[in-house]
């Protein structure tokens, strides 16, 4: 069996981040560590430390990294790789009214066959999709 583990997220605003991902999305810091040189290296070609924070709710995982002295580039709309996650909400409409009304999020509405497909975006421009809870869970 294969299951999520985590979703890793670099940003060059963490606390950007942090207050988006805790106060609007539900989101607890579990832990935050400085991962040495050497380990950031072998996973992002970045030859320095770096901070990572955990951030959960129900399960999900967010790995957050930043870094002190490194300037980040952003990366290109069309660049393959990860282009977005997904996350259930108990009211979806009420939901996503909240986060219009409150936070002045766009929310992106797309029609796919019978039903619609809703996304945002956080700070840092990473998308969003955000499913109505299924009654059976």
């Amino acid at each position: 069996m294969v299951t999520l583990n985590h979703i890793g997220i670099v940003t060059a605003h963490p606390r950007r981040l942090f207050n988006f991902y805790s106060n609007k999305l539900g989101f607890e810091k579990s832990q935050e560590t400085v991962l040495p040189e050497d380990i950031v290296y072998s996973i992002f070609k970045i030859p320095q430390p770096c901070t990572m924070a955990k951030l959960t709710k129900d399960g999900t995982c967010l790995e957050v990294f930043w870094f002190k002295n490194y300037r980040l580039k952003p990366r290109a709309k069309e660049t393959a790789g990860y282009n977005h996650f997904g996350m259930e909400i108990k009211d979806r409409e009420e939901f996503l009214t909240g986060l219009r009304r409150e936070y002045h999020l766009k929310v992106t509405t797309i029609k796919r066959g019978d039903h619609y497909n809703y996304f945002i975006q956080d700070p840092d421009k990473n998308i969003i999709e955000i499913k109505e809870l299924s009654a059976s869970k």
